[in-house]
């Protein structure tokens, strides 16, 4: 078996169909497949065999959607990297998925990635051979020392059959968003790959007449939906290389988009984008059917919003990179912030206390998760993937609790815990009811070094845009809303809090 199937297929079947819509360009499946065709025949041509790691750094575009769909037609595996990385973290990545071959978008003179990625290929002698995407049709500048991938595909024939794989070959290799720390390069099957987008297809009811808009990055697991899943649905997808609020709503009028996928951060920014957009609202509700967000829990009032305001499905997805993504969604009507919601098809949960034993129900333990789209482990650390693991069960490294009717309520991250005065206090917790402050676009609480109570509670804040707030402010709001042990007794501004490509902010960046 082999993923880049989705492709060929859509292109054999509807081979006119528009697929991919990056900007002014569109292009259809049989178009796309063609390029990919050529690049995977340039690939065998310039020695790369079956099992190969390549790792890519691209935002999201055309570009990426062709090479990471050669990629899969040859047998390698695609470790995609984030764009954002400097030399030394692109560098640690290449060395952890084994990358052979590096492919990089060149960048701008303001936005310089390929030349990070250059430089982090240089030190990495493992890896062999780079070549450069260029970010004009004129070839190389930035980068004009490289060797181009246009020199992969020239000459190249546009047809190509793919490998024939095991279905536990490794299909792609992506790194967690490192939110607490460092990234860890997950590895994925063709099978796990394969099984994904059917699982959504069902669940999301998408047909032909669908058009996705993906903000968030291609690099990330929403590949699988952006990608695969609008093959096999026959659908298209529009890709956009950053967020801006205005635009966004623009695309959605413009393009009739029926499905949004976005960071659950993005929410509060769209709605106060609203007066600026200039758009048709009530044309938007004839067409828009859809939201799913993940990264970022919805606050109550904005799910409700947007639900009536536009007559919208809001699926808010709890998983993770390992876990391929999906694991619990929350439906829109489900009113309690810190609701996770509803199981997705053919995922099991055990809330377990310290001995893996499960607790009773309304207790809080350790979340863990089974599913048939789990990783196939850490690439290159074998002790990372058995410490997360316990009999085929993943440790989600969050706390949570069930009620009577099954629902399950995120409670806190294990490891994220703030003790103070000798109570816990769980960041998630905190969080949840700040976020619902009507000033608050984004906040992270931490623990800080306090010689009364051991720690002490500090919430790091971004405002939104025309709103202000002062620090005495939120903390008579928290104290109405959570345990006086448990809100926050510091409270520091930022203009952008430090966020990851999912919308998550980075703690460990926050100052302490």
């Amino acid at each position: 078996m082999n993923a880049a199937t989705f492709l060929e297929t859509a292109a054999r079947e509807h081979p006119d169909r528009v697929f991919l819509i990056d900007g002014e360009r569109r292009m259809t499946f049989d178009a796309l497949n063609r390029l990919a065709n050529r690049l995977a025949n340039g690939f065998v041509a310039a020695g790369i065999e079956v099992g190969d790691r390549i790792a890519l750094t691209c935002p999201s575009s055309i570009e990426f959607a062709v090479a990471y769909y050669a990629i899969l037609k040859v047998g390698a595996a695609a470790a995609t990297l984030n764009v954002l990385l400097r030399k030394d973290e692109i560098a640690q990545q290449l060395a952890d998925c084994s990358a052979k071959i590096y492919l990089a978008f060149e960048g701008s003179a303001e936005f310089p990635m390929g030349q990070e990625a250059f430089a982090a290929f240089r030190a990495t002698p493992a890896c062999e051979h780079f070549w450069a995407i260029p970010a004009t049709p004129d070839g190389l500048t930035l980068l004009s020392g490289c060797r181009s991938w246009c020199d992969l595909m020239e000459g190249q024939a546009d047809n190509f059959d793919s490998v024939d794989l095991s279905s536990d070959a490794t299909c792609c290799i992506t790194f967690t968003s490192g939110t607490t720390g460092r990234a860890k390069g997950v590895e994925h099957s063709h099978a796990v790959e394969g099984l994904v987008p059917y699982m959504m297809q069902h669940d999301y009811k998408v047909t032909p007449d669908d058009v996705f808009l993906l903000t968030v990055p291609l690099f990330t697991l929403w590949k699988t939906t952006a990608l695969h899943l609008t093959c096999l649905a026959r659908a298209t997808v529009i890709v956009v290389p950053r967020f801006v609020s205005e635009d966004i709503w623009r695309i959605v009028e413009r393009e009739k988009v029926t499905v949004l996928i976005v960071s659950g951060a993005a929410f509060r920014f769209l709605y106060d984008a609203m007066d600026r957009a200039s758009v048709d609202f009530d044309g938007i509700a004839q067409h828009w059917r859809l939201c799913i967000s993940g990264g970022f829990r919805i606050p109550t009032d904005l799910h409700n919003f947007f639900r009536n305001r536009f007559g919208l499905d809001i699926l808010s997805i709890y998983g993770s990179t390992e876990l391929h993504g999906v694991s619990l969604i929350r439906e829109a009507s489900e009113g309690a912030d810190d609701c996770i919601g509803r199981l997705f098809k053919g995922v099991q949960v055990r809330i377990v206390d310290e001995r893996m034993n499960d607790v009773p129900v309304g207790e809080a333990g350790e979340i863990l998760v089974r599913t048939s789209t789990l990783m196939k482990g850490y690439c290159a650390h074998p002790g990372w993937t058995h410490e997360a693991m316990s009999n085929g069960w993943f440790r989600m490294g969050d706390l949570g609790k069930r009620d009577v009717q099954g629902n399950l309520y995120l409670v806190g991250r294990l490891k994220d815990m703030i003790n103070r005065k000798g109570m816990k206090v769980f960041p998630a917790q905190v969080e949840s009811a700040l976020s619902a402050h009507p000033a608050i676009a984004r906040v992270a609480v931490v623990g800080i070094p306090d010689d009364r109570f051991g720690e002490e509670i500090k919430a790091f804040v971004q405002l939104r845009d025309g709103h202000q707030c002062t620090a005495e402010e939120l903390i008579a709001w928290a104290r109405q809303k959570i345990a006086a042990y448990a809100y926050p007794r510091h409270i520091e501004f930022s203009q952008d809090l430090p966020v990851g490509p999912t919308g998550k902010v980075l703690k460990y960046l926050l100052p302490r």
